[in-house]
Formats: C-alpha cells, structure tokens, sequence
C-alpha cells in the first residue's frame, strides 16, 4: 500500500514483521570466557566480565586497567632502571605516551577478552606495577609479562602476580602454553620466569631487540 507524504511523494508501507525474541542482556552477561570463544576470546568485556576478569591474592588486588592508573603508570614506566628493561608495549615519555600505553593495555582486553593487570598492593592501596598476559596480532605467543614499581622490587611481588597471571591463562582463558620475552641482561626477570616454572626456550629477535623466551606448558602446573 502507497501512502502519500507532506511533499507529494509516497512511500510503501513495510509488511508486517514478526515480533522477535527479546534478548535476555543478563544472561548474555553472565557469559563465561570460555563460552565467549576463547583462548583468544571475541568482543569487548561488558562490566560484568570485567569483574570476573580481577583478581585478589595473598597481598595483591588485580584488575584491568582504568584511566585513574595513568599517573602510577608514568611513575612506573619512566624510572630509569625499570625502563631499561621494558619491551613491549614500549613507552614514550610523559602524560602523552603513558596515556598511549594505557589505552594500548585497556584495548587489549577489550579485543581478547584478557590482558594485563593494573596490579594495587593491599597493604598501601598503592599501585605498584602491571602484571598479566599481552597477545597482540603477530605476536610469537600468548605472552606473561611483569613490570614492577622500582621501591617494591626483591618483595616477590612481581612472581606472585606472575603465578596467578599463570593460573588465569590455563584455567580462564584456556591457553595450553605461555611464553615470556625477556632480556639477557635482566637476571631478575629471569628469576621471575623460574619460579613460575618456565625454562628457557630459544632465543628471538623483536623489534630489534635480542630476547630470551622463556616458555610453560599446562601441565606442569
């Protein structure tokens, strides 16, 4: 059927539709990793994920990043001895960069539905480093890296972190091998990788850098 309109032309009027089920947003929330495709799982985190995706040990709290991290980070990031040894994602100086890596971590979970930790000391309610997984495209492997605040270096934190980085990889998002990239010349971090229960693996060139590559496999742990 036509039907004429203010300026003199007419239109069709759509048939009628069906009505369609209407979707149940709680339980589409309430959705597991594993039920949303992983290991490496598909679309943004929804609130609820989000929460499922922090976690709490002995002296840490763990959770994704916020925009409230931005000048922890550039504390962090811009110490001389903790920048020397970073990787990826690499910094550049100042508020600019540090809100570049910030959103770089903060997309990564949006778009694999797991990342890195903005890691919170329970004692102090400080935030003293990143801990957790980085699996961007191209990248040799689903990757678990540590970067620690200068001050609370050789308090195990970063292996603690590390361990529960570990756990969620294998039993969340249902990864069978991690790797982690590190610098010959950082015995600290190499220590971090053993006591995880990594061994070394091979060596590899990334953005132009030499690193060793450490590897787990599920069933050691």
């Amino acid at each position: 059927m036509e039907i004429s309109t203010a300026s003199g032309s007419a239109y069709s009027r759509p048939k009628h539709r069906p009505a369609q089920t209407p979707v149940n947003w709680a339980t589409q929330r309430s959705r597991t990793f594993k039920e949303c495709g992983t290991p490496l799982a598909r679309g943004a985190l929804t609130r609820s994920a989000r929460l499922r995706a922090s976690r709490e040990t002995e002296r840490l709290l763990l959770r994704p990043p916020l925009s409230a991290d931005l000048d922890p980070y550039i504390e962090i990031h811009e110490d001389p001895e903790v920048r020397q040894h970073l990787l990826i994602p690499a910094t550049s100086a100042g508020r600019l960069g540090a809100w570049r890596t910030l959103a770089l971590l903060a997309g990564h979970w949006q778009l694999r539905g797991y990342g890195q930790w903005t890691v919170i000391e329970k004692a102090t309610h400080d935030v003293i480093g990143r801990v957790g997984l980085w699996n961007p495209e191209g990248w040799p492997g689903l990757e678990v890296g540590w970067v620690v605040r200068r001050s609370r270096w050789s308090n195990g934190f970063a292996t603690e972190a590390a361990r529960e980085a570990v756990r969620f990889a294998f039993e969340d998002v249902g990864a069978t091998h991690l790797i982690s990239m590190i610098d010959p010349g950082n015995p600290r971090s190499i220590r971090v990788a053993e006591k995880i229960g990594e061994t070394f693996e091979r060596t590899l060139t990334v953005e132009g850098r030499t690193v060793h590559v450490y590897g787990i496999e599920k069933a050691v742990i």
